[in-house]
C-alpha cells in the first residue's frame, strides 16, 4: 500500500470516499488516513469537503435505516464548518 504525504500545515479537501473509509475504517485504507484525522484533532491541518460530499455519505445509511451510522456521519459533519448546513437541509428533507 501506498503512503499518505501530508503537508506540516494547509487546508486539505477530501472527497466522500476518503470520508467513508475513515468512518467505517475500511482496513485497506484507514491506517492510510489516519495520520490525515491525527493533524486535524493536532490542529495544524484544516479538512474541508463539500456538502455534497456530507450527503453523499448518508445515501446508503439512510437507505439501511442505519441509525448508529447515520449518527456517526453526523458527528463527522460536525467537525466541518459545510457539514452543519448540510444535516440541516438533510433533516428538512427527511421529515417531509
Amino acid at each position: 500500500m501506498g503512503q499518505l504525504t501530508l503537508p506540516e500545515s494547509s487546508v486539505i479537501y477530501v472527497d466522500t470516499v476518503v470520508v467513508i473509509y475513515s468512518i467505517e475504517k475500511f482496513p485497506n485504507y484507514f491506517p492510510l488516513l489516519e495520520p490525515l484525522w491525527q493533524k486535524l484533532q493536532a490542529g495544524t491541518v484544516q479538512v474541508m469537503t463539500s456538502e455534497i460530499t456530507l450527503l453523499e455519505t448518508l445515501v446508503m445509511p439512510i437507505r439501511q435505516s442505519n441509525a448508529e451510522m447515520i449518527r456517526r456521519y453526523e458527528m463527522f459533519g460536525s467537525v466541518l464548518d459545510v457539514g452543519i448546513r448540510s444535516f440541516r437541509l438533510l433533516d428538512q428533507i427527511h421529515s417531509d
